[in-house]
């Protein structure tokens, strides 16, 4: 919700789900926010398409917006959705973690290590490959314990927002 006092915007509300958890984040115009509990200033520059600096009391972090709302804050991955209170909740498989899941590239870049072969026995969490962008090395685990069924890259492929990477079972 945008409140707003003529053509000026006072406050952005937003109810949003990070990594599950769903936190209400405010917004103002004056670089301040709050979300749940904490709150601070922050500043936000678009870098180039996909990729933003922030600013965040003081603390300077890097994040690269992939497909779906995954994103890489830092190199740790981060999926965010934006609650919309008129849409009726999904059944998601990202719930539970049963079944295939499929790994999709959230950046471009360049495979520069594959760490597991196809049918090795995963954890959750665990490094499968690595993907380098803008000289930056993004780790790509497991969801779940299970088998990697198949990898879909080489070392050296170069790959692009939303390319399958690898399923695991």
């Amino acid at each position: 919700m945008v409140i707003r006092a003529g053509g000026t915007v006072l406050v952005v509300f937003r109810k949003v789900r990070v990594d599950g958890r769903e936190i209400e984040v405010s917004i103002n115009p004056d670089g301040t926010f709050r979300a749940g509990a904490r709150t601070g200033s922050f500043d936000v520059v678009q870098v180039e398409p996909g990729v933003w600096s922030a600013v965040i009391d003081g603390a300077s972090h890097t994040v690269f917006a992939g497909v779906d709302g995954a994103f890489l804050v830092d190199h740790r991955p981060a999926r965010v959705q934006v609650l919309d209170p008129r849409e009726v909740p999904e059944r998601s498989s990202d719930v539970t973690r049963d079944g295939v899941q499929m790994l999709k590239a959230v950046i471009s870049g360049r495979v520069i290590r594959v760490l597991e072969p196809d049918g090795a026995q995963v954890q959750a969490g665990q490094k499968i490959l690595v993907v380098e962008a803008m000289k930056m090395q993004n780790d790509v685990t497991s969801p779940k314990s299970g088998t990697l069924l198949q990898v879909h890259v080489r070392e050296g492929d170069t790959v692009g927002v939303g390319d399958l990477l690898a399923v695991v079972e």
